[in-house]
């Protein structure tokens, strides 16, 4: 049987590997696609300047592919690399190394509990880890096989686990890609099904990033499906946003299209910010419900600047700090970019 699990693990990572290398290659295809859209305008009164993060010798720090962040109640941002391992980086620009790659298949998505525990989503062996503040690495849930089952989390299955976020109770919400659910793992170690992919309006496609806002409601971003979902602690799905159309078009929300989003979080004020992987652009819905784009134009290039002048290439992944810093995972250009607001007219 230890033949079995590590042929399933070794099809799990091929499988994620086989996804991310397709993943470009759709994105330029609904770029494509997308291209028969005038670029969006704008309604929001203020403006975002970008730039690349630093180190300490103002020196800018690459990653390996980074995919997942965090930022701790201390300022300190955690970037998880799909093909490395999970780094942090200081607020003074001191990057250290906290889980090598060699501890960890293919991390995804991050999250901290408020105790400061950080969570971790292994899609290559689609299990929940967790690190405490001690470095201490321990499995939540997953066998490390792929599957479809509920119930103890040491026996509980998931298909490439993605997004993940934290309540105040320490209950976990993971979005199990490749089985299309919202899963759920309570503190006392049972595994649950919130929402399956015949619960939600129009199904999901290909979920990915997920957070949680202070209402309680968990938001997902529906890569394949074009859309943000909102769903209640009851497990109630509505659409957030987008139409489910491909396209870069500003508007009402319900109105508006996306091109991949692939992240989503969510600042003091109540914005939204989406990583809109195919547009190459980050997105934010306000509160008034209209979504309009922060930074990018569009492009998949690698440029600082401000608003549509600033490029990125595949972000996918949002994190804001408590000074509602914007931190995006420009996955493509290896790199963290930052977008500050510099402007209220």
């Amino acid at each position: 049987m230890r033949g079995l699990s590590i042929l399933q693990r070794e099809t799990s990572l091929q499988i994620h590997q086989q996804i991310m290398r397709f993943i470009p290659l759709l994105a330029i295809l609904m770029a494509v696609l997308a291209a028969c859209s005038s670029s969006p305008s704008n309604n929001i009164n203020f403006r975002f300047v970008v730039t690349t993060l630093v180190d300490a010798n103002n020196e800018p720090i690459t990653f390996a592919r980074p995919e997942g962040l965090a930022i701790d109640k201390d300022g300190n941002l955690f970037v998880a690399e799909a093909i490395g391992g999970i780094r942090r980086v200081s607020p003074e620009g001191v990057v250290s190394t906290i889980i090598q790659d060699d501890e960890v298949a293919l991390p995804s998505k991050l999250a901290f509990d408020s105790e400061g525990n950080l969570y971790i989503t292994e899609s290559g062996r689609n299990r929940i880890i967790r690190v405490d503040q001690s470095g201490r690495i321990t499995v939540v849930a997953g066998t490390g096989e792929m599957g479809l089952d509920d119930g103890d989390a040491e026996q509980a299955q998931f298909f490439l686990p993605l997004g993940i976020a934290v309540d105040e109770s320490g209950t976990i919400y993971v979005a199990d890609s490749g089985n299309n659910r919202i899963r759920w793992v309570s503190p006392q170690g049972e595994v649950g099904t919130l929402v399956d992919s015949e619960g939600a309006e129009s199904g999901f496609i290909g979920i990915s990033g997920i957070t949680l806002a202070s209402s309680g409601i968990l938001y997902v971003a529906d890569a394949d499906g074009k859309r943000i979902h909102a769903i209640t602690p009851e497990g109630a799905v509505s659409t957030f946003a987008g139409n489910g159309e491909i396209g870069f078009s500003n508007g009402p929300a319900l109105e508006a299209r996306f091109n991949g989003p692939s992240d989503i979080a969510i600042d003091s004020q109540g914005n939204f910010y989406i990583a809109d992987l195919g547009n190459h652009s980050i997105r934010i819905i306000t509160p008034d419900g209209h979504v309009n784009t922060a930074a990018g134009n569009g492009e998949s290039g690698y440029g600082d600047g401000e608003g549509a002048d600033a490029q990125f290439m595949y972000p996918q992944a949002v994190a804001i700090d408590a000074n509602n810093t914007i931190y995006v995972a420009d996955s493509g250009n290896n790199v963290i970019r930052v977008m500050r607001r510099v402007s209220d007219e």
